[in-house]
């Protein structure tokens, strides 16, 4: 009787703390005792609420002690190294898991044998971690006494790996054409994942996997593993076929994303970009930080992607440059606001294209910052602050589809050129300087025309 009570007052503290409180919640159920040489179920239970994204359950057993998969819930099983886990890539929509799994006890076990464990979880683009009770199994055997297991999960973390993402593609291509990703990932073994955003009319196929999961959806191709394989190297392939209206410089953006000791961590990818030739396609000019682009043919798409390139036959500079000339001897500009100006000619025509945002933390005037990431889905802000060391504030904004982080707000070019090598020193080698006239992102050109500044290389 006295122990139906307990246990009814457990359930009920289980179940009051789960209205009360956030995060997960769990209920293990280990018996208290065993005997040498048998073996026993652990049931679990976790409350996990409403999440849908990667989660692992792991607990660590005492040395000896083997494990056996009961009932998964949709996971994939692993025991290895006195560790069970139950991965999930996406987890089960229902808010409840039940998961079952059989540990058989060695025979020469004796004593009091403690099981320690881990859940983690990504929620909204950010990693968390919770350790589980620790529960404590006495083990009746002939040889007595008492060893307690020192398996936490916390000693068990390695030092930090040094990553690096690569993409190849063609300068130009026309129907079709392949992207290679290169990983160097060291001796990561757990949950990892490539991501590339394409740009509108581009469908993608896979070509080779390397042991990962293949998707395409929503102009994201994915490449996911559950567990990495050995080698220190991922090589991953796919193609791209080409619809027939895009033409102009097209860029494609991505990273790659992994779990190390415990944590969610992302290794941004460069962006590449592929010239699509059209009809009427231009000869089109410079990217980055140069200070003017060549001669451009008659009409394009004015399509600018995010690293400042023009297509089609849109004239004007890309990234931080300071001026463009087309064939006519018409000055233009084009950037991220999407939008092109032509002066001089017979027409003295004008026009604009794209769309315009507003930074999270507008400034008044103009104002220059530094984009140091777009991400096609939102990833908290500390992610990128812990990933590069960067001290300053991060901002982020929607725009063009994208969310992307900015830090810094200067009044002299100058300036935001200098944190911008600062901050490529940091890791981001992509890294660019942008502007802002009252939290509208124009480009760099105008902005340096309205505060009368000289571009600086």
């Amino acid at each position: 009787m006295t122990k139906s009570i307990i246990v009814l007052a457990q359930f009920l503290f289980i179940f009051l703390f789960g209205l009360f409180t956030d995060g997960p919640g769990f209920d293990i159920t280990v018996p208290s005792s065993v005997k040498a040489g048998e073996s026993f179920n652990v049931e679990v239970v976790i409350h996990k609420g409403d999440y849908k994204d990667f989660a692992r359950f792991m607990q660590v057993l005492p040395e000896g002690f083997t494990v056996s998969e009961v009932e998964s819930e949709g996971a994939k099983f692993l025991f290895e190294n006195n560790s069970v886990k139950f991965i999930w890539y996406s987890a089960p929509s229902k808010k409840d898991l039940k998961i079952v799994y059989k540990v058989h006890v060695p025979a020469d076990a004796s004593g009091e044998k403690q099981i320690t464990g881990k859940y983690s979880y990504v929620e909204n683009g950010g990693s968390t971690a919770v350790n589980l009770d620790t529960k404590t199994i006495t083990v009746s055997g002939s040889s007595g006494g008492t060893t307690a297991s020192t398996n936490d999960p916390d000693t068990m973390a390695k030092p930090p790996v040094n990553v690096v993402a690569r993409r190849v593609v063609p300068a130009e291509a026309q129907n079709q054409f392949n992207v290679e990703i290169t990983v160097s990932k060291a001796d990561l073994r757990s949950f990892a994942k490539i991501q590339d955003s394409l740009p509108a009319g581009f469908t993608a196929s896979e070509i080779e996997t390397d042991g990962s999961k293949f998707s395409f959806e929503g102009n994201k191709v994915k490449f996911t593993w559950f567990d990495l394989p050995e080698r220190s190297e991922l090589k991953v392939s796919y193609k791209v076929t080409i619809s027939p209206d895009v033409s102009g410089a097209q860029t494609i953006q991505g990273f790659f994303s992994y779990v190390e000791n415990e944590q969610g961590k992302i290794a941004a990818i460069d962006p590449s970009t592929v010239t699509i030739p059209g009809a009427t396609a231009a000869v089109t000019g410079g990217t980055g930080d140069s200070g003017s682009t060549g001669a451009t043919g008659a009409t394009g798409d004015n399509k600018t992607p995010d690293n400042g390139s023009t297509a089609g036959g849109a004239t004007g500079t890309t990234g931080d440059s300071g001026s463009s000339t087309t064939a006519s001897g018409a000055t233009g500009s084009t950037g991220d606001s999407g939008s092109t100006t032509a002066a001089g000619g017979s027409t003295g025509a004008t026009g604009s294209t794209g769309q315009t945002s507003t930074v999270t933390s507008a400034q008044t005037g103009v104002n220059y910052r530094v984009q140091i990431a777009a991400m096609s889905r939102f990833v908290e802000t500390s992610v990128f602050a812990n990933l590069f060391s960067i001290s300053e504030k991060i901002d982020a904004e929607m725009q063009s589809g994208l969310n992307k982080y900015l830090v810094g707000a200067f009044g002299a070019y100058k300036d935001a050129r200098d944190k911008r090598e600062t901050i490529r020193g940091k890791g981001v080698s992509d890294a660019f300087v942008t502007a802002y006239n009252n939290g509208r992102r124009i480009t760099v050109q105008e902005a340096l025309m309205l505060t009368s500044q000289q571009w600086v290389r």
